[in-house]
């Protein structure tokens, strides 16, 4: 079975994928088949394999990770397992719909739940993976909370196919500075306007002259006792 997933997914043939999953259920292969679930977004086959082959408290943090609205129903699972070894640890299982303050952000959650749910009843080709944000880079939470700010999903995060797309690249720094200096080099002096631009104001000329400091004239490079240039000078005149 393992081998068939490999070429399944290799292929991105979702259909082959599917049947892996059914077949490899029915012949407790659990392993393949909570991958081969997985990929396709059968998150409630997941949960209930792990529920099947006894995993319980897996069967737990995969419903608070993905399926928050099953909680409840998976922590009450897991009480009674636990409670058979260590009464006192099974009921120190909190369950958040008695503790709402040790699940923040649970209403938002069962929300967002309700929102890729709907994605996931889209199958999306495997040809469509470069113009799809990737999940582990995705948070739901701020996705919901966008939306009650603007009471709308930003359309320009989805496409046509109603999947969320990445969004456009920021340019490394190095980049900008290239583009900066061409666009340097392709300025031209005729093509900026100085019809605003008055350079006989006497007024303008006096104000900066008035606020010119003699002590920030960078004088570094000047060499008064050079010779040459005083002899320069006098030749001039």
């Amino acid at each position: 079975h393992g081998g068939l997933l490999l070429l399944a997914t290799a292929a991105g043939n979702g259909d082959m994928v599917a049947k892996l999953g059914s077949q490899a259920e029915q012949a407790g292969k659990h392993n393949v088949s909570f991958l081969s679930y997985f990929m396709l977004g059968q998150l409630e086959k997941c949960l209930q394999i792990l529920l099947d082959s006894g995993r319980i408290p897996e069967a737990a943090f995969f419903a608070r990770t993905y399926l928050p609205s099953e909680i409840s129903r998976i922590v009450d699972l897991w009480r009674d397992q636990l409670s058979k070894v260590n009464e006192k640890a099974g009921q120190s299982l909190a369950d958040p719909k008695d503790y709402p303050n040790l699940f923040p952000d649970y209403n938002a959650s069962l929300q967002a739940q309700q929102m890729l749910a709907k994605e996931r009843s889209k199958v999306i080709p495997a040809a469509d993976f470069l113009e799809i944000l990737p999940n582990h880079e995705r948070k739901p939470l701020d996705e919901m909370n966008a939306v009650d700010d603007e009471d709308m999903i930003d359309q320009q995060q989805v496409d046509s196919k109603d999947h969320p797309i990445k969004g456009e690249p920021k340019k490394p720094i190095d980049d900008l500075e290239a583009e900066l200096e061409a666009d340097l080099d392709d300025l031209k002096l005729d093509d900026i306007d100085t019809t605003d631009v008055n350079l006989d104001d006497e007024e303008l000329l006096e104000a900066d002259l008035d606020d010119l400091k003699l002590d920030d004239i960078d004088t570094t490079d000047v060499n008064l006792d050079d010779e040459e240039l005083l002899e320069a000078d006098l030749d001039d005149l």
